[in-house]
Parts: structure tokens; C-alpha cells; sequence
């Protein structure tokens, strides 16, 4: 453990920039960007999203704890109907269309071409977009 010392040190150094920008408010600080769109698109589902409403999310814990909203994350299924009916069997409300992660234009974007008039967006975030998209019933 002591011999490790100054490899702990070196890492609390390099995070003390990261550390003071978010005790002066920065609350994204050390995230990368694509996570902050991502973290923003939550954080509006949770200001104007339908209470309790479920979300499709490649990242649902996140989704849940930066919007408060139950989310589950879509099917991993090289076909694109099974994900979508995937999609309308979760009764979700919300579908958020991210760019954390290269599941979603491998199994969500297919899935959402099969029937574009069903989903409706809501809201995006400034570059890179994330998109929350309405699932219409």
C-alpha cells in the first residue's frame, strides 16, 4: 500500500481540476460531451416528461437517476422488428436516441426506421444530438 502512494497521489493531482470545476457548479465535469447530451436529454425528460412515464435508454440507470422516470434498455436483436416490437410491448413513453454507445445505430436506429411515423421528437440537445423521442399510440 505505501509503495502504491505515489501512484494515488499522481491520480488525485490530475483530478483536482476536475473536482473544483464541479465544487464551482459544473456538475458535467469529467464527462465526455456525448455523455453530456446524453445527461441533458434526461434531465428534460425529467422537468417535462409525463410523471412516471417509462423510457427506452441504452443506459437506464442513468436514465433513471438524472430523470427520475423507469427505463429499460432496448433489445439487442439484429432484427429490426423484434426490437420494435420490442419497443411497443415496454408500454415506454419516451425512446432516447444517444450517441454513447455503438448499440443504437446497430439495433435502435433500425428499429425506429421500420415505422418513423411513430415517433415524434421532443427535444435535442446542441451538437452532438441526443434526441427524446416520443413513442405515438
Amino acid at each position: 500500500m505505501i509503495l502504491a502512494l505515489p501512484v494515488y497521489i499522481s491520480a488525485v493531482g490530475k483530478n483536482v481540476p476536475l473536482l473544483s470545476a464541479y465544487l464551482k457548479g459544473n456538475h458535467y465535469a469529467g464527462y465526455s460531451i456525448n455523455y453530456v447530451r446524453f445527461i441533458e436529454a434526461n434531465e428534460w425528460i425529467g422537468e417535462h416528461g409525463v410523471k412516471s412515464a417509462g423510457v427506452i435508454s441504452r443506459k437506464p440507470r442513468l436514465t433513471w437517476w438524472f430523470s427520475g422516470h423507469p427505463a429499460r434498455n432496448y433489445l439487442y436483436n439484429p432484427n429490426p422488428q423484434r426490437v420494435k416490437a420490442d419497443i411497443d410491448s415496454s408500454g415506454a413513453h419516451y425512446v432516447l436516441l444517444d450517441r454513447i454507445s455503438s448499440t443504437t445505430p446497430q439495433f435502435l436506429i433500425p428499429a425506429l426506421q421500420t415505422a418513423p411515423q411513430q415517433f415524434n421528437v421532443l427535444f435535442v440537445t446542441r451538437r452532438p444530438e441526443t434526441y427524446v423521442l416520443e413513442v405515438m399510440r
